[in-house]
Protein backbone atom coordinates (compact mmCIF):
# COMPACT_ATOMS: atom_id res chain seq x y z
CA UNK A 1 0.00 0.00 0.00
CA UNK A 2 1.26 3.40 -0.83
CA UNK A 3 -0.09 5.50 2.03
CA UNK A 4 -1.82 5.00 4.97
CA UNK A 5 -4.72 6.99 3.86
CA UNK A 6 -7.53 6.96 1.80
CA UNK A 7 -10.19 9.43 1.24
CA UNK A 8 -8.60 11.50 4.13
CA UNK A 9 -9.26 8.84 6.75
CA UNK A 10 -6.67 6.85 8.26
CA UNK A 11 -6.18 3.41 7.33
CA UNK A 12 -6.21 0.75 10.37
CA UNK A 13 -5.22 -2.45 8.18
CA UNK A 14 -5.89 -3.45 5.05
CA UNK A 15 -5.67 -7.46 3.25
CA UNK A 16 -5.07 -8.21 -0.18
CA UNK A 17 -6.23 -11.28 -1.65
CA UNK A 18 -7.14 -12.44 -5.16
CA UNK A 19 -10.57 -13.42 -6.27
CA UNK A 20 -11.62 -14.86 -9.93
CA UNK A 21 -7.93 -14.08 -10.57
CA UNK A 22 -8.47 -10.18 -9.57
CA UNK A 23 -6.99 -8.45 -6.48
CA UNK A 24 -9.15 -7.53 -3.84
CA UNK A 25 -8.59 -5.05 -0.63
CA UNK A 26 -10.05 -5.29 2.47
CA UNK A 27 -9.68 -1.83 4.35
CA UNK A 28 -10.53 -0.67 7.82
CA UNK A 29 -10.28 2.97 9.05
CA UNK A 30 -9.21 4.51 12.03
CA UNK A 31 -12.57 4.50 14.99
CA UNK A 32 -14.72 7.74 15.00
CA UNK A 33 -16.93 8.71 17.78
CA UNK A 34 -20.84 8.96 16.61
CA UNK A 35 -23.94 9.53 18.25
CA UNK A 36 -22.53 10.35 21.93
CA UNK A 37 -20.38 7.34 23.39
CA UNK A 38 -20.95 5.48 20.46
CA UNK A 39 -18.25 4.47 18.11
CA UNK A 40 -18.40 2.92 14.37
CA UNK A 41 -15.51 1.77 12.12
CA UNK A 42 -15.86 2.04 8.28
CA UNK A 43 -14.70 -1.09 6.05
CA UNK A 44 -14.10 -1.27 2.79
CA UNK A 45 -13.70 -3.85 -0.30
CA UNK A 46 -12.42 -2.99 -3.79
CA UNK A 47 -12.24 -4.54 -6.40
CA UNK A 48 -11.49 -3.56 -10.11
CA UNK A 49 -15.20 -3.27 -10.29
CA UNK A 50 -15.82 -0.87 -7.65
CA UNK A 51 -15.94 -0.18 -4.40
CA UNK A 52 -18.43 -1.38 -1.14
CA UNK A 53 -18.41 0.07 2.05
CA UNK A 54 -20.13 -0.81 5.32
CA UNK A 55 -19.49 0.04 8.77
CA UNK A 56 -19.28 -1.81 12.42
CA UNK A 57 -20.39 0.18 15.46
CA UNK A 58 -19.51 -0.41 19.09
CA UNK A 59 -19.89 1.17 22.44
CA UNK A 60 -16.53 2.09 22.52
CA UNK A 61 -13.40 2.69 19.51
CA UNK A 62 -12.32 -1.15 20.80
CA UNK A 63 -15.51 -2.63 20.10
CA UNK A 64 -15.95 -1.04 16.85
CA UNK A 65 -12.78 -2.37 15.71
CA UNK A 66 -12.95 -5.65 16.65
CA UNK A 67 -16.42 -5.80 15.21
CA UNK A 68 -15.05 -4.62 11.92
CA UNK A 69 -11.93 -7.33 11.80
CA UNK A 70 -14.44 -9.79 12.28
CA UNK A 71 -17.00 -8.59 9.85
CA UNK A 72 -14.10 -8.51 6.84
CA UNK A 73 -12.37 -11.81 7.75
CA UNK A 74 -15.92 -13.32 7.53
CA UNK A 75 -16.71 -11.16 4.15
CA UNK A 76 -12.81 -12.48 3.18
CA UNK A 77 -13.93 -16.16 3.83
CA UNK A 78 -17.12 -16.27 1.89
CA UNK A 79 -15.39 -14.74 -1.22
CA UNK A 80 -12.81 -17.37 -1.27
CA UNK A 81 -15.54 -19.97 -0.49
CA UNK A 82 -17.12 -19.14 -3.79
CA UNK A 83 -14.16 -18.85 -6.02
CA UNK A 84 -13.45 -22.88 -4.88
Amino acid sequence: MKNNKDNGSIIVASRSFMKNNKETLAIIMVPEQVFGNDWRCECIIKTDVGEESTHAYGVDSLQALELAIKMLEARIKLAILQNE
